[in-house]
């Protein structure tokens, strides 16, 4: 069974990227079913929310990994402290490596290298041995930032810029935050809203600014809390690593400032796509005079408009499911034929919302009729099949097939195919692989299988999955005033 344990560092000088990103991707492992692990690595004495540990692997002096390599078979690492020998020694004790990496920083030993960032492409990988993949669909996003759409209805396009939030990471290791404050004061803006999360940096700018009411010096946000500050303020300065994505995603107009060598690129990209408008550096001379412009500039409602409907395009919104595919692509389906205990989640799937809408009749079904029904397809002849993650045990989906009694004993065995996945593994092409194993064990009998299903004609994911499965499309019907397609699978093995 696939378990993944994940490697990453956050505090002092390090900032909380790393961190940020893998929670994202733990957060939806777990919501699939998949038992993940973090060890985090704290530079100082910050407080962070781990499923897992505080523990500084970078040292494993009680060679604590190799124990857990034991239980965990998967492991990702996101670091800029790991050195080669680390790499390696994971290789040794796990049997499949994963790195997430932003700038093809060492030479990886490892199964997989995955860089979650728009630039991906600009990046020369051909040094590496192992198989790399990334670019803007890989991004990771935090959950609140992939699921609301309240940015829709609450964008604040007012003509002047009057709120303004500057956030340049976990740590203000350029001492520029006292400097980006005096020039938003010069701007006579309502209100700044300023995060600071190391407490001594905070401390110091409480008492350099306590006493003027338009700033608002506030300590380590949540991404909950982050989003609500996003949303509320007309114009974000931030720094030009991960809260780009979750600006761009957004849309929120911003000015961003480069603060490292490894957010170059980032930069490079969104300045030529037009969602920065000026290449700000943090030892930039001009930066004052700089910052001052683009404010004014965002007085412009048009422009505010423009960049609030076309930033968000920049990005993909399905980065985190698609690097969890990556991590466990070496998963397979399992199935079972189902049993009377399976009834329960059977009419869980059958009453989802989609799954009603796609089904000839979309009435709820009540469980005592379902009951009854599920008892009667176990006592026949019809095949239920329960499909499985492998590496989890979990239940992802069906396979139905209804004989025709009237050609069961004959040489040639007619069905009609049903299936339904679950609402959690959409998306994911598992209706293909339940079908094409489906189809594999029916080839086993020892008469010739004749495989059809029915499917409406605005059921394009459903209709894609049987053609990918080989199934033919053989013609079109109407079926309860519904247009449907038909499509059939025939082999002649017997």
């Amino acid at each position: 069974m696939n378990k993944l344990l994940i490697l990453t560092e956050a505090g002092k000088s390090i900032g909380y990227g790393h961190y940020m990103r893998c929670s994202a991707l733990q957060k939806e492992a777990k919501k699939q079913g998949l038992k993940t692990k973090m060890l985090l690595h704290v530079n100082g004495s910050e407080s962070f929310e781990v499923e897992g540990e505080i523990y500084n692997w970078l040292e494993d002096k009680i060679l604590k990994i190799n124990i857990l390599s034991k239980e965990f078979d998967i492991v990702l690492i996101d670091s800029y402290l790991a050195n080669e020998n680390i790499y390696s020694d994971l290789k040794q004790n796990f049997k499949k490596v994963v790195v997430i990496d932003d700038y093809n920083r060492i030479d990886y030993d490892a199964d997989l290298i995955i860089n979650p960032n728009v630039f991906f492409e600009q990046i020369d990988y051909t040094n590496q041995k192992a198989k790399c993949i990334g670019g803007k669909e890989f991004v990771l996003l935090r959950p609140i930032f992939i699921s609301s759409k309240e940015h829709e209805n609450r964008q604040t396009t007012d003509k002047n810029i009057d709120n303004l939030l500057i956030t340049i990471g976990g740590t203000d290791f350029r001492n520029l935050l006292p400097k980006l404050i005096k020039v938003c004061l010069n701007q006579n803006l309502k209100k700044v809203q300023v995060i600071c999360p190391q407490e001594n940096e905070r401390k110091e700018l409480e008492k350099k600014f306590l006493r003027n009411e338009n700033i608002e010096i506030l300590g380590k946000q949540s991404a909950e809390e982050m989003h609500e500050l996003y949303l509320k303020n007309n114009l974000v300065i931030s720094a030009c690593g991960q809260t780009l994505y979750e600006l761009a995603s957004l849309g929120k107009p911003t000015i961003g400032i480069c603060l490292a060598i490894d957010q170059v690129p980032n930069q490079k990209y969104y300045l030529e796509k037009s969602f920065l408008l000026e290449n700000i550096n943090w030892d930039d001379i001009n930066i004052a005079t700089k910052i001052s412009s683009q404010i004014t500039n965002f007085q412009n409602l048009d422009l505010k408009r423009v960049i609030q409907n076309y930033a968000p395009t920049l990005i993909g919104k399905n980065g985190v499911n698609k690097c969890i595919e990556a991590i466990f692509s070496n998963q397979t389906l399992t199935f079972r034929t189902a049993q009377l205990q399976d009834a329960k989640i059977y009419f869980e799937w059958a009453n989802d919302e989609a799954v009603r809408e796609n089904a000839f009749n979309s009435e709820p079904i009540v469980w005592e009729n379902h009951l009854a029904w599920f008892e009667s397809k176990i006592a026949s002849s019809s095949l239920l099949l329960l499909f499985f993650l492998e590496s989890s045990n979990t239940p992802i989906g069906q396979v139905r097939v209804d004989w025709n009694t009237d050609t069961q004993d004959r040489e040639e065995k007619n069905g009609w195919i049903d299936y339904s996945v679950s609402k959690n593994y959409r998306g994911k092409k598992l209706a293909t692989k339940m079908l094409i194993h489906t189809v594999k064990l029916l080839q086993k009998q020892p008469t010739s299988i004749s495989l059809k299903g029915i499917v409406k004609q605005e059921n394009m994911a459903s209709q894609k999955a049987f053609l990918r499965a080989n199934f033919e499309h053989i013609d079109s019907q109407n079926v309860n005033n519904f247009e449907c397609q038909v499509f059939q699978y025939k082999t002649d093995l017997k």
